[in-house]
């Protein structure tokens, strides 16, 4: 971890935890309505009953629904950039470092699905990477080398969806 640094000026920034909250807002709430149902559901009832054995999966789901939307919430400050210096990942005050003069290779990996791309950069490390890391460790992936002479260890960072336009 780096105290005190950050990306330069002009680093290309993707604010990694807004996009999952703005992502997972609709499910949470929806999460939330159907709880909010059961929830009704138990207190129009007028006592423990049949409408119970409905209403507590309901009301399950709608305490789904908080666990979604406070851990998205509590990672909406969470971004990654990209600079001259290498990769940036910063989690509310720790921010970690990955050096370009640090890797043997760096790459774009790209899949296409029926309604997605799904992008990602590959940072392959020259040395160990550290597995007791916190806040790197996340990105860690042990797949194939991409070509023999590079590392099975190495970080996969997701750089976002979008939804393919035909």
């Amino acid at each position: 971890m780096i105290a005190g640094k950050c990306p330069a000026e002009d680093a290309t920034v993707l604010r990694y935890g807004l996009r999952r909250l703005l992502f997972g807002l609709p499910l949470g709430t929806a999460n939330l309505g159907v709880g909010g149902m059961g929830c009704w559901i138990a207190a129009d009832s007028g006592g423990i009953g049949l409408a119970w054995i409905l209403a507590g999966p309901l009301m399950a789901v709608g305490l789904g629904g908080v666990f979604l939307l406070v851990s998205r919430w509590r990672a909406r400050h969470w971004i990654t950039a990209f600079d001259a210096t290498g990769f940036w990942w910063m989690r509310g005050k720790e921010v970690a470092l990955i050096r370009w003069d640090s890797l043997t290779g760096a790459g774009i990996y790209w899949a296409r699905s029926p309604k997605d791309f799904i992008r990602t950069v590959e940072l392959c490390p020259r040395d160990e990477i550290d597995r007791d890391d916190p806040l790197l460790w996340r990105f860690v992936r042990d797949t194939d080398p991409l070509r023999p002479d590079l590392p099975r260890l190495r970080y996969r960072v997701d750089v976002g969806e979008s939804t393919r336009r035909t």
